[in-house]
């Protein structure tokens, strides 16, 4: 896979030229396709129908190739933005989560903007339909992180000089609205909380619900206001050894992350197989070994050449559900300590 670099954009470049880069090259070779094809004529104009489509995609593609290159600098920029801290989640002893309360409210769209967020609305039946425009940056819109980023960016710009190494481990630490910080101690950890909560308090932003696998720098006040609760502990009244991070259950107390694999019937098809493989999610990365392993047996149900839909062969199917039997529901979130 390539990577979301500078580097790996020039590749994937590079690859689709190659393949894609010369029109008069694509448009003889399917001239050719088309010429050499028998002489049926109700064959050949389906065929010829089907290669006009190709031609036309392949055409297009090389358009958005040209386009693609102008705003290459853009790209790089919004990719450049994902932030690599995944391995820093796993090699921390303290690490702590918490989130910016209402992120997206908190940044006002600029006038010449709003008309792209202006909506319709009829507050009583009967009357009449009127016209509005969000003023703040809507909550799911397709460009709402990126604007997000942008923002935290240039506030963090602001405090660079003055905490220039705790700024920049800040600046990694930002997956939208959710803030994943870790440390080497205790100190350490209390530091960068403190530190963070004055960077964001300067731009009227307010880091909550923090939790950690430290006790002590997780410390609040004993009543957690309500509306700080998330819906499940409102309703459930869950314990709090339990939270999320990046969507998945994390045990505070005793450090691990739970890793959800699907469940497939006891005779799976490759189909199935493969489908099982895809929905694992893992965004921290620790079940990688336990997925490659699947990984390899799927492979061999691929040399076995078996349809998607019939049932895989009585060896690799064995091989399978001794996979499914050995996966872990919980690991340790800490290398050091794996």
């Amino acid at each position: 896979a390539l990577s979301f670099t500078p580097e790996g954009y020039n590749r994937a470049k590079s690859i689709l030229t190659e393949k894609y880069g010369k029109k008069s090259e694509i448009v003889k070779a399917y001239t050719r396709e088309i010429l050499e094809l028998p002489s049926t004529p109700n064959s050949n104009q389906k065929k010829i129908s089907e290669f006009s489509e190709k031609l036309t995609y392949c055409v297009q593609a090389l358009e958005t190739l040209k386009k693609v290159e102008q705003v290459n600098g853009e790209v790089l920029m919004t990719l450049d933005k994902l932030p690599p801290f995944r391995g820093e989640l796993r090699g921390y002893p303290v690490i702590q989560a918490n989130d910016i309360k209402k992120a997206f409210l908190q940044i006002r769209t600029h006038e010449s903007e709003r008309d792209a967020l202006r909506f319709h609305w009829r507050p009583i039946s009967l009357s009449e339909v009127e016209s509005y425009r969000f003023t703040r940056v809507f909550f799911g819109l397709a460009p709402s992180p990126f604007l997000l980023g942008g923002v935290l960016e240039s506030h963090l710009d602001k405090w660079a000089k003055k905490y220039p190494e705790e700024t920049e481990h800040l600046r990694r630490s930002f997956y939208v609205d959710d803030v994943l910080s870790c440390g080497q101690n205790v100190h350490q950890a209390r530091t960068r909380k403190t530190i963070a909560t004055e960077i964001m308090n300067d731009a009227s932003l307010e880091l909550h619900k923090w939790h950690s696998n430290e006790p002590q720098v997780e410390y609040r006040p004993h009543s957690t206001p309500y509306e700080e609760q998330s819906y499940a502990k409102q309703q459930l009244q869950a314990q709090s050894r339990g939270s999320k991070v990046l969507g998945i259950t994390w045990n505070k107390e005793d450090d691990t992350i739970a890793v959800q694999f699907p469940e497939v019937g006891s005779k799976p098809t490759k189909r199935e197989a493969l489908a099982k493989l895809a929905k694992v999610y893992d965004p921290v990365g620790r079940a990688s070994s336990s997925v490659l392993q699947g990984k390899q047996i799927f492979r061999g149900i691929c040399d076995a050449k078996a349809s998607w839909d019939s049932l895989i062969t009585k060896n690799l199917r064995m091989q399978f559900q001794r996979w499914e039997e050995s996966l872990p529901g919980d690991v340790t979130r800490d290398l050091k300590t794996a």
